[in-house]
């Protein structure tokens, strides 16, 4: 994954790929990942508690989630999307895809002088 697949700077704005968000990067306070779960519809939140109680399970190995990189400005937050599909928390893909967050995160910090 290349910075480039998520935004680009031009003349001292950050143009976000995604929602084509244009901001300019001294505004720019603080950018942050993070981690949010993805909702899921009542059936597979019945069938996942059931699995968990049946095998005796102290964890769930289930979740779902979403990686985001956060770029705080003004009273807005603008979310990048790191991830195209959701992950299973704490899997080897989602490890994976932290890491380019992070590396996502710095990168943007770089380019707007944080």
């Amino acid at each position: 994954m290349k910075k480039s697949d998520f935004y680009h700077i031009e003349e001292g704005y950050i143009i976000l790929h995604e929602s084509n968000h244009k901001l300019c990067t001294t505004d720019i306070k603080k950018v942050d990942v993070s981690i949010l779960p993805v909702q899921k519809n009542a059936g597979e939140e019945i069938m996942n508690a059931a699995a968990n109680a049946l095998s005796s399970s102290l964890g769930n190995a289930n979740e779902k989630v979403n990686i985001y990189v956060e770029i705080i400005h003004g009273n807005n937050i603008d979310k990048i999307k790191v991830n195209t599909n959701p992950l299973i928390r704490n899997n080897l893909d989602y490890h994976e895809m932290v890491t380019h967050a992070r590396n996502l995160q710095v990168a943007i910090k770089k380019d707007c002088n944080l």
